[in-house]
């Protein structure tokens, strides 16, 4: 996974640094609803919108609105994992362009 650890390079997100300046990994995780995928891949006019199309790690269902939780919101699994919102991902172009 490109996202995975707790460093990363910097890229064109963060143009305030030189490009492959080493800095905190924020996205350890990009989580999509499988509702949210059904309603953008019908506005698009395709038939699916599969989740790896743009780099999703976790696909979840029954959390209304998931795109629009605010930071630091803590979503509870059964099992005792529990997952904090840090900020929404901007959309990848490159992802983006594979999609269009």
């Amino acid at each position: 996974d490109f996202h995975a650890g707790p460093t990363r390079r910097s890229g064109g997100r963060e143009p305030w640094y030189p490009r492959g300046t080493e800095m905190r990994n924020e996205r350890q995780l990009s989580i999509v609803a499988a509702d949210e995928l059904a309603i953008v891949a019908e506005r698009m006019g395709l038939a699916q919108i599969k989740p790896e199309w743009i780099g999703a790690n976790l696909v979840i269902e029954d959390v209304p609105h998931l795109s629009m939780l605010p930071a630091g919101t803590l979503l509870f699994f059964k099992g005792g994992v529990t997952l904090k919102v840090d900020a929404q991902n901007g959309p990848c172009r490159i992802a983006g362009r594979s999609i269009a």
